[in-house]
């Protein structure tokens, strides 16, 4: 089968442009300006879907390109929102998806509007080349995914599971380049943390504030702030995050090996506090411990009064495996018992075999790409719409393939200024991620 992909490619970056151009951020979302324009895309190539609306101006598109075989779906998840852009903050706006210097620019270029496409033109190119495949392929576009999916794969998952039945699924943070010394790996996303959204309450004297004293609500909860900020949770570790690390250790030279492979002992947490490389020593610390962040604090009504409530919010995260009732009690003993703590919303982990074809073809696929490189496991610290599908027993796996250059760090792209993707980067993630599906699917 001879696919003319630099044709592919100009009909692909059409598309993603157009995508990027609607602002889906979130809040409040309005996803269906996405779905309306993929709808129309859809409906010109006879690919048969729905579109369900889960609130004003929130929508979730499913399609499926059937085959009347007999094994197990595949579902390619993509989420239409996007974070909120401080548009005078970036080199080029970030609703205009401009072509600058090699790549294009924009919110949602690597979070995750690239997804959305990867699997559009997969549906489309199945259909065009008459390919005859074994099982299904489901396309759920969905809403929601950045402020909880309480209108997206959560909404379907309760409500229309049946639009989502699969043996498995492919999501988002995977399959991207991360150059470590003189190897280059592509992770392979197969465990995620849950969460657990907090808001913790203290209580204490009000007063006049040309008065001050030393039993202020505020004061108290300026101590748990300083508290999380000063202390790790105890070290859990797991087998995934620490298999990455001794991977990408091994690309490294002496002492950067040895000191990465120190990390993983359980005395690891003395050198992560010395690891030169910051941005690496906060990821490990999250995927070998839960975590709590303190994002908002809630306090006061006029300036000249003491106020007898303050509140702290804080977001949770927990290591698949551990439960929201044992992390409760770890921010306990770090805290005190002058608190009172309340659950805003939870989610349990994530983790999903290696030890299955899909995971096996991913690999294999990656590799042959890049030459030389290594595709690897590994966990992530936030959460995605997994979380949801784990209730329908899909596994799931992060692979939205990027090829980045050494300069370019992932990590440092999502949810940030300046968003963008090489263009490179994304034809050769078009053709891995369709490569991919195709070997696995078809007969």
């Amino acid at each position: 089968m001879d696919i003319l992909w630099s044709s592919i490619h100009d009909e692909a970056l059409l598309h993603f442009r157009n995508l990027l151009r609607l602002n889906t951020s979130n809040p409040p979302g309005n996803e269906i300006i996405a779905v309306n324009y993929l709808s129309q895309i859809l409906k010109k190539e006879e690919i048969p879907f729905e579109v369900i609306e889960s609130g004003p101006g929130r929508a979730n598109l499913i399609a499926r390109f059937s085959s009347g075989g007999p094994e197990g779906a595949l579902l390619l998840s993509s989420h239409l929102d996007v974070v909120p852009a401080e548009e005078g903050k970036w080199k080029y706006p970030p609703f205009e998806a401009k072509i600058e210097e090699g790549y294009l620019w924009g919110r949602g270029t690597i979070d995750m509007k690239h997804m959305a496409v990867y699997s559009l033109m997969t549906l489309l190119l199945m259909k065009r080349y008459g390919i005859k495949i074994k099982r299904d392929i489901i396309w759920a576009a969905v809403a929601d995914e950045e402020a909880g999916c309480e209108f997206g794969s959560r909404y379907l998952v309760e409500n229309h599971p049946d639009l989502l039945w699969s043996e498995y699924a492919l999501n988002e943070l995977g399959g991207f380049t991360i150059h470590s010394g003189t190897k280059r790996f592509y992770p392979i996303q197969v465990a995620e943390k849950g969460f657990v959204w907090l808001k913790i309450k203290a209580t204490g004297e009000a007063g006049h504030g040309s008065l001050p004293h030393g039993k202020s609500a505020i004061v108290k909860v300026a101590h748990a702030v300083d508290r999380l900020h000063r202390h790790y949770l105890p070290r859990h570790g797991h087998r995934i995050a620490e298999s990455f690390i001794l991977s990408l250790a091994s690309g490294r030279g002496f002492p950067a090996s040895l000191f990465l492979r120190a990390v993983t002992k359980p005395y690891g947490d003395f050198f992560l506090k010395f690891l030169p490389d910051r941005d690496a020593a906060r990821f490990f610390v999250a995927t070998l411990h839960n975590t709590a962040c303190p994002t908002g604090l809630e306090a006061g009504q006029k300036i000249n009064v003491i106020p007898s409530e303050a509140a702290l919010l804080v977001d949770g995260r927990i290591l698949p495996g551990k439960s929201p009732e044992s992390f409760l009690k770890e921010l306990r003993q770090l805290l005190g018992k002058d608190f009172y703590i309340e659950i805003l919303h939870q989610a349990q982990g994530t983790e999903t075999s290696v030890d299955t074809p899909l995971f096996q073809t991913l690999q294999e696929v990656l590799e042959e790409r890049d030459p030389g490189s290594e595709a690897i496991p590994y966990l992530i610290a936030g959460f995605t719409d997994a979380t949801n599908y784990q209730k329908l027993g899909i596994k799931t796996y992060g692979f939205s393939p990027i090829k980045l250059p050494p300069n370019l760090v992932f990590s440092k792209l999502y949810h940030n200024h300046n968003e963008r993707i090489p263009l490179e980067g994304f034809q050769w993630g078009l053709e891995t991620f369709f490569e991919a599906v195709k070997r696995f699917c078809t007969l």
